[in-house]
């Protein structure tokens, strides 16, 4: 949908690989991410991937890059798009995979292309949840939820964009049952697969740092997340919402203006220091142009 009025949006479903949005005016919009789910483990089920939300004032042809997660799948052999690391199989069961992080940026790339180095390119990100597993004694369990801040929900592994890889392993004790880890979810750090829940993984972190609350025109818009976003429970996905029409440098009464119209067209590049210049030299022309506008000057 194009974005013209005040209140439009666009959305961006995952499409395994990157998408880009170009502001078509400039204006204050919402960044919305969710993070995509882990797969249940054999027998288990799943948690959902975390949601984010900021703001930024963007003008007129500014870009920003969307990446959306894939969701996790049993067994599976590789990662899922944007950071969800892979579950583990032994003797039949499977561990699922994590699911993969949403992130907006000002540069595009995977989070784990992006890299640490380039933190200020990134906007927000909401973490993929980790990866059920089949654990000791048959006993299954839920990965987390993605999308919290390091140390909360998501894991302490200190990978930048990813999660890391379940295990798996037997309990010697009852050689009948496996355990087979789920994997850790995507996020700015992703989850690990060790610890909690007889191994399944944990969610990818979420990440709002990039979109600091601001105020414009005595309003303030302030960033916000949650984990476990239940309208994330498949692949991640994004929208970005036209929230505020920008402010021209120009107030009339005490009120800024949004839009100026000149000759039937729209003012857009006007300056303050400049401003008044312009329509002095707007009234000096036509002064000279009209008679009765030379006599009263």
């Amino acid at each position: 949908m194009a974005i013209t009025n005040e209140g439009d949006s666009q959305s961006f479903a995952y499409t395994g690989g990157m998408q880009s949005f170009t502001a078509p005016q400039k204006g204050i919009y919402r960044l919305e991410v969710w993070g995509a789910r882990g797969a249940p483990g054999h027998g288990g089920g799943y948690h959902c991937g975390g949601y984010g939300c900021g703001y930024r004032l963007m003008e007129k042809g500014e870009v920003i890059y969307i990446c959306c997660g894939q969701a996790g799948s049993q067994g599976a052999k590789a990662f899922s798009y944007n950071g969800g690391a892979t579950g583990a199989s032994n003797a039949g069961a499977l561990g699922g995979s994590g699911g993969g992080a949403t992130h907006m940026a000002t540069m595009t790339g995977t989070l784990e292309a992006i890299g640490s180095g380039n933190l200020s390119k990134i906007l927000v990100v909401a973490g993929g949840s980790g990866g059920g597993n089949r654990g000791w004694g048959g006993y299954t369990a839920s990965g987390t939820a993605g999308g919290g801040a390091q140390s909360d929900t998501c894991g302490d592994s200190g990978v930048f964009g990813k999660g890391v890889a379940g295990t798996a392993s037997t309990w010697l004790e009852d050689l009948e049952y496996a355990c087979c880890c789920g994997g850790g979810g995507g996020g700015l750090y992703g989850g690990s697969a060790e610890g909690l829940w007889y191994g399944s993984g944990r969610g990818g972190c979420g990440y709002i740092g990039g979109v600091p609350a601001f105020t414009y025109g005595g309003v303030t818009y302030a960033p916000g997340w949650t984990t476990d976003d239940q309208s994330a429970s498949g692949d991640g996905f994004a929208r970005i919402t036209f929230v505020k029409k920008g402010e021209l440098p120009i107030s009339f009464n005490g009120t800024m203006l949004q839009k100026l119209i000149f000759n039937g067209t729209e003012v857009t590049g006007l300056i303050v220091n400049g401003t008044r210049l312009f329509f002095e030299r707007l009234k000096r022309r036509m002064r000279a142009w009209h008679p009765r506008l030379r006599a009263a000057s």
